[in-house]
């Protein structure tokens, strides 16, 4: 049986130097001396660096509330899930800007698309993506087939994370404000959704 104190001071370490650092400038040897631990302890929990990030990345969106109010099960249409999932979007990033300074290395670096997502093939749940939502509501017929998923997650993202950039925390002076540009988000999204059906 693996001993999660020493899993839990790899992703602690870990934790801090990918924020600090992001992913190209923390080498797993970093990783090692912060936790205290021989490398070989980091191949025994992760099959390499990248899982680490994906791992590292999973504990702060749980630590966040990240997946909070997502339930397609709740049968919410896509109007009503495309608003609350803004909503709270903007105030997990809002309140963890260590989330934004993982997302903000990850859009840096050159292997972005092997570092999106938090799942692995050793993951022991699979948490669902917002290419799962995009896919759900296509197939409801929902969102238009002309808008891809890659066009969806870039205009989701792009205004959800556009506040945060350069900063790492919200330019937004007040509640109502951040209120109000979730709500012009969600109008923008339909507006384009509207114009490719």
């Amino acid at each position: 049986m693996k001993s999660k104190n020493g899993y839990e001071r790899i992703i602690r370490a870990a934790k801090k130097l990918f924020v600090k650092n992001g992913f190209s400038g923390t080498s797993l040897r970093d990783v090692s001396t912060k936790a205290n631990v021989p490398v070989s302890l980091i191949y025994h929990y992760f099959d390499n660096k990248v899982h680490l990030w994906k791992a590292v990345k999973l504990a702060f969106l749980k630590e966040s509330g990240w997946q909070q109010h997502t339930d397609l099960e709740k049968g919410k249409n896509f109007e009503e899930f495309l608003s609350t999932f803004i909503h709270g979007r903007l105030q997990v990033l809002s309140d963890h800007p260590e989330l934004v300074r993982i997302f903000d290395w990850q859009r840096m670096e050159s292997n972005q698309a092997e570092l999106v997502g938090v799942n692995t093939p050793h993951s022991p749940e699979q948490w669902k993506s917002i290419i799962d939502y995009i896919q759900y509501y296509r197939g409801q017929g929902e969102l238009p087939e002309s808008l891809s998923d890659d066009h969806m997650m870039s205009l989701l993202f792009g205004l959800l994370i556009g506040p945060f950039v350069k900063t790492g925390s919200a330019y937004f002076a007040n509640n109502e404000a951040q209120k109000q540009y979730a709500e012009s988000i969600h109008y923008m999204l339909l507006s384009i959704i509207q114009k490719y059906r």
